[in-house]
């Protein structure tokens, strides 16, 4: 998801029992200054993601750290409108500082540091890699064109690659 979606995401749209995260709003800086959640995403297309089991564990775990973090600190930790990354006020999280969270934890752990957008990126290469159909991935990413998914998203592996010679190389000698 991107960036603003992910700020965005309450915990009323996470499905722990299908394991799907309903993606259908956005975060991002508006007059003055001030954080403003859109009630659409950039395409204006609301989308479902099926996640894997082992990253709704994460959330789960993340999420009994949040309630206890909140009454802590005096909040409604089962409010159904809790969102579910917050700042200290438990307040939607301003998009230019999970840059600055990115940046710490890469340098804290001797990682070279990538763009928070380059996830995504990242992301929509590898499903390539693993041979997920453009179509899948297009709806996935909440694209609008098939076009945008194939134009910025398809950044081939070496591995890839050198499969695709191979194949070639093998095809010609049949």
């Amino acid at each position: 998801m991107r960036k603003g979606e992910a700020l965005a995401l309450k915990w009323s749209d996470i499905d722990f029992t299908s394991n799907i995260i309903s993606i259908n709003k956005t975060v991002s800086i508006g007059n003055k200054h001030r954080v403003v959640v859109n009630n659409t995403t950039k395409t204006k297309r609301n989308r479902a993601i099926s996640m894997d089991a082992r990253t709704m564990q994460l959330l789960k775990e993340w999420r009994f750290q949040q309630r206890q973090d909140l009454l802590r600190l005096g909040f409604n930790p089962f409010d159904k409108e809790q969102v579910v990354f917050q700042n200290f006020d438990n307040e939607v999280v301003r998009p230019n500082l999970v840059a600055v969270w990115n940046k710490r934890i890469c340098d804290k752990n001797g990682l070279r540091r990538i763009k928070i957008h380059g996830f995504r990126h990242t992301h929509a290469s590898l499903l390539f890699d693993a041979g997920v159909p453009m179509e899948d991935v297009k709806q996935r990413l909440g694209h609008a064109s098939i076009q945008t998914t194939m134009d910025i998203y398809t950044h081939v592996t070496k591995d890839k690659q050198d499969k695709t010679a191979l194949s070639f190389a093998q095809y010609m000698e049949n």
